[in-house]
């Protein structure tokens, strides 16, 4: 792999430590990013609770459940061209 030069940091963030008791702050920021995160439209996936016989079948429902979203996102882009 070549060298692409220098790495560039974008934004910055608090790590928060890893304790035993609970931070009313940790919480709230971690609501923050949740909610910014599904506001933005990048969510692709189906609300409800599934349960599967393995994890394999777990994992092909979250491809297939991916893939289709990525889909649906491109053809509501290229439809608003």
């Amino acid at each position: 792999m070549a060298f692409m030069g220098p790495v560039r940091t974008v934004g910055t963030r608090k790590e928060s430590a890893i304790s035993f008791h609970a931070s009313s702050q940790a919480l709230e920021r971690g609501l923050r990013f949740v909610d910014s995160w599904a506001a933005s439209g990048q969510v692709v996936g189906r609300k409800g609770v599934r349960h599967f016989k393995t994890h394999q079948e777990a994992n092909e429902d979250w491809l297939n459940t991916l893939a289709r979203g990525m889909a649906q996102k491109h053809l509501e882009k290229s439809h608003a061209r």
